[in-house]
């Protein structure tokens, strides 16, 4: 992947049949990858001893995995490509999905040297959120040709996104994780906001049936002691849960490390946890002051506002759209900067999409993961 997104890259400066998209992003981003870039310099080389991870670590992340991959993605690919994602990435996500099931919960260690059941889907290489969001991701794609067919018709293929999309609340439920949930729920009102009133009660529709499905998969899994979901939010309102307490030990650092040096930032970590806060906006003035915190949250407005427009303009390209939601707000509540890839991607996808001025009302009609007839 790195391999062809500088092959990519180096097309779209040479000029040979690519280009990059033009726009006021630019600017911003730029000077945020300058100092965020400078800020990796100055902590891995001067002060490793405060990171919790190698040093090359942060490096492999932010460059080999988000910043390169997002630049290439800023070129104008070919006019079929997004139909042809759309299609690819459902059924990548299906047979990934059907693999994570197949696992069950992990053993946590205590610190008194005894330990516990987890409670939560995951597996070695995949943690219970990125399950979660693996979950989410296959919902909103399975629900997408739903909410864009202004008169979807029913058969064997829609059977099968019916269950692709009970797939992913399988996977959302069982992993317990309280983001990934707040991520579908916020994402699902973002489709709902940009819609005209005329089309609420389609969206209206599919947001109720899933929260109902979702919610009794919570409950048949709590009562069964698989899993324990419920619990989790239970745990989260009371005030008392130990990841919501270190969320906000993490939050209240970053803010204090910031006040500390508000120009150019104070570290790319919190020192009171030892780890990044969980939040990519504080973690933006955190690292790199105002002045790199300030172009972040434009990039992020940004993002926001032309995702708004083309869910709004009934794009059949919309689904990217949600996606980057989804990974925007899942950024909010765990990730950093240097691994949320899925986020600065999705960021220049719907990017590219906007600068093509692809706004207008869709004329297709979706009528599964592999059909889309005019």
């Amino acid at each position: 992947m790195l391999c062809i997104s500088v092959l990519l890259i180096v097309m779209a400066i040479t000029g040979k049949k690519i280009r990059f998209a033009r726009g006021p992003f630019w600017l911003p981003l730029t000077i945020f990858w300058l100092v965020y870039l400078w800020r990796i310099l100055v902590d891995t080389l001067f002060y490793p001893y405060t990171l919790s991870r190698d040093v090359n670590q942060y490096w492999i992340w932010a460059v080999g995995a988000c910043l390169i991959p997002m630049l290439s993605l800023l070129t104008y690919p070919p006019s079929n490509y997004f139909t042809s994602a759309y299609k690819l990435s459902f059924s990548m996500l299906i047979p990934a999905s059907l693999l994570v099931i197949f696992h069950g919960t992990g053993w946590v260690e205590s610190a008194s040297g005894g330990g516990y059941d987890s409670g939560r889907l995951h597996l070695d290489a995949l943690n219970p959120i990125s399950v979660g969001h693996l979950g989410v991701s296959l919902v909103l794609l399975a629900i997408w040709p739903y909410l864009l067919s202004i008169k979807p018709s029913w058969g064997r293929k829609q059977i099968m996104n019916v269950g692709a999309g009970l797939l992913g609340l399988y996977l959302l439920v069982a992993s317990a994780s309280r983001g990934p949930i707040v991520a579908l729920v916020a994402t699902l009102f973002f489709y709902l906001v940009a819609q005209d009133v005329k089309r609420y009660w389609k969206a209206i529709f599919a947001a109720t049936l899933v929260l109902l499905v979702g919610n009794r998969m919570v409950i048949f899994f709590e009562e069964t002691g698989n899993y324990h979901p419920l619990a989790r939010i239970e745990s989260s309102l009371s005030g008392k849960d130990d990841a919501v307490l270190g969320r906000q030990t993490a939050y209240k650092g970053a803010i204090d490390q910031f006040l500390q040096s508000p120009i150019l930032g104070e570290s790319l970590e919190e020192r009171v946890t030892g780890f990044y806060p969980h939040n990519v906006i504080l973690e933006s003035f955190m690292a790199t002051g105002l002045v790199g915190g300030l172009s972040f949250s434009f990039l992020i407005l940004y993002g926001v506002c032309i995702s708004f427009r083309l869910v709004k303009a009934k794009s059949e390209h919309g689904w990217i759209s949600l996606i980057f939601m989804q990974y925007l707000i899942a950024a909010q509540f765990s990730g950093a900067l240097y691994l949320s890839t899925t986020l600065w991607t999705f960021l220049s996808i719907n990017i590219v999409l906007h600068s093509r001025r692809k706004l207008a009302p869709a004329k297709l009609t979706i009528y599964s993961v592999g059909a889309v007839r005019a």
